[in-house]
């Protein structure tokens, strides 16, 4: 067996290789922990979000009971939300044998983002709950790409078969980025606002035409972290609270004042 990882860029890519002399089960993975705030935050503030509909329930020996759909449950990560602590395997949705995007997570925190890829059918979330000593659980989060746990022995599948003579490979992709941290920036400002009333920030005139450019030209943050520095001033609700929010990389200096319609 051989794996080998290559850093591209901000891309972390894992390419597994093995070759089997005779008839074996044979799932390898990786058990990185990712904390997006460098440590400052536990992981369960960071969002997700998951291109799963289905994952496998366990029981107290942590072994799949049932698949089930993840609509309208804890395990529903169609659209980003926290992740909370739980740890189980979800299939991975339009599974080909081909790389495919599964996981985007971000911290708002620090506008920092990782979309993860594989060519696996499954992967396991887990927030690590059974952590103790230098690390405690929700000190980070693994995406551990794999085939659905127990499935030689369940009709959960796929069962990872590798014949005598045959060889398997696979690749997952880890890719760092930054986020659009617009709204997270006005939630961490500040007052924290609430998310209602970012959005109706984020989308009154005011905000659309600072400096006579439209908004998503102007309220972004900037990958390489160069560019200048602008100021987005607003009143907010029949209190009339005043918030200031400073974004660190506008390609747009100038600040604005305006109001909630």
């Amino acid at each position: 067996a051989r794996v080998t990882y290559l850093l591209d860029g901000r891309t972390l890519r894992i390419a597994y290789e093995v070759r089997a002399d005779g008839d074996t089960l044979c799932c390898l993975t990786n058990h990185s922990y990712f904390n997006l705030s460098g440590g400052r935050e536990k992981i369960y503030r960071h969002r997700l979000r998951l291109s799963s509909s289905a994952y496998l329930p366990v029981g107290d020996d942590c072994l799949p009971l049932s698949r089930d759909r993840t609509a309208g449950t804890r395990f529903d990560f169609a659209e980003f939300r926290p992740i909370g602590g739980d740890s189980n395997s979800f299939d991975i949705d339009g599974f080909n044998g081909r790389l495919r995007a599964f996981a985007e997570l971000c911290c708002d925190a620090t506008g920092i983002s990782l979309a993860a890829r594989t060519d696996r059918p499954a992967f396991q979330l887990y927030t690590g709950a059974f952590l103790s000593g230098a690390y405690a659980p929700g000190d980070g989060v693994c995406l551990e790409t794999q085939y659905p746990p127990n499935a030689v022995n369940t009709p959960f599948g796929p069962v990872p078969l590798l014949r005598g003579g045959e060889t398997a490979r696979s690749v997952t992709e880890y890719a760092f980025g930054s986020s659009d941290t617009a709204v997270s920036a006005i939630r961490h400002a500040k007052g924290r606002l609430h998310m209602q009333s970012v959005k109706k920030a984020l989308n009154c005139p005011f905000a659309k035409n600072m400096e006579g450019r439209k908004r998503h030209k102007t309220i972004k943050a900037s990958s390489d972290g160069t560019d200048t520095k602008a100021d987005f001033i607003a009143k907010h609700g029949p209190s009339s609270r005043l918030f200031r929010v400073k974004f660190s990389n506008i390609k747009n200096e100038g600040q604005t004042k305006g109001h909630f319609p």
